[in-house]
């Protein structure tokens, strides 16, 4: 894990990037970004080993977490999507251009269906549609963030009581923590 170049590289690059509206310097920098982002999991993954192991080894005895052992857990399971959602701004913009993107497929619409042969029509849908797609990734993804904490929330409260969760339950947890653990695409 080579973080701190990366990070350095990034700073470096990413104001010269869109200065000069160069596309092959932002994708060097996407590339280090999402390697930077690989590292970060690795890191919050060593970071939190020890007490995911005791966590791990209180499940696979059929035992109930304590309050400090749920909030590990839990940050585990959802601390980056909370994270994210916390330092996201583009939401309320994203909703907006999808509605004005709506608009404006409804309308290339109705000219494609009156002359499907307008070669500029066309080229101005598929613009259209990659803008609409581009946004909709973004939104997405911070939905699928906020569905995770989401149905992670449903969960919580069984983490700490020994009567709500089964043993086949605490064993299952036990097994996704182990895989979160061990994998690299965590």
């Amino acid at each position: 894990m080579n973080l701190e170049p990366k990070l350095a590289s990034i700073i470096k690059e990413l104001p010269n990037a869109v200065m000069a509206g160069d596309s092959v310097k932002l994708g060097n920098v996407r590339v280090a970004a999402d390697e930077a982002l690989g590292d970060v999991r690795e890191f919050v993954q060593a970071a939190q080993q020890q007490q995911m192991q005791t966590v791990i080894t209180k499940l696979n005895q059929d035992q109930a977490l304590t309050t400090d052992e749920a909030a590990v857990v839990e940050d585990f399971f959802v601390g980056d999507a909370e994270a994210y959602m916390k330092a996201e701004n583009n939401v309320e913009e994203w909703k907006t251009e999808l509605k004005r993107l709506h608009g404006v497929v409804r309308t290339l619409t109705q000219r494609f269906q009156a002359n499907p042969n307008d070669i500029k029509m066309l080229h101005e849908l598929g613009a259209s549609l990659q803008d609409l797609s581009q946004t909709s990734i973004s939104l997405m993804f911070f939905l699928q963030a906020k569905d995770r904490i989401d149905q992670f929330k449903l969960y919580q409260g069984r983490l700490t009581s020994s009567g709500d969760m089964c043993k086949e339950e605490r064993q299952g947890l036990s097994q996704s923590l182990m895989a979160m653990l061990t994998s690299s695409d965590f």
